[in-house]
């Protein structure tokens, strides 16, 4: 099972700020390595998409969820399946 990760929540918590242009890219960058290391793999979840759309980015998976609904929705919606 991969990490499921709420993106908006973790990128604070790194000292990246959610301001930032390419805050989502940088937190990817970021889990690229981690799962490099750990021989893991990643799925990270953002909300606020204009439309919904998922990029493979080597062992990441970015998922970026629409504006309907949430990033904790699509990961319990993951979960579930």
């Amino acid at each position: 099972m991969p990490y499921l990760i709420d993106g908006h929540n973790l990128i604070p918590k790194l000292g990246l700020r959610l301001d930032s242009p390419d805050d989502e890219m940088e937190l990817v960058a970021i889990l690229q390595e981690f799962c490099r290391l750990e021989r893991r793999q990643a799925e990270v979840y953002f909300d606020g998409a204009p439309q919904a759309s998922t990029r493979r980015l080597g062992a990441v998976t970015a998922h970026f969820v629409p504006l309907t609904t949430t990033a904790d929705n699509a990961i319990r919606n993951r979960v579930k399946k």
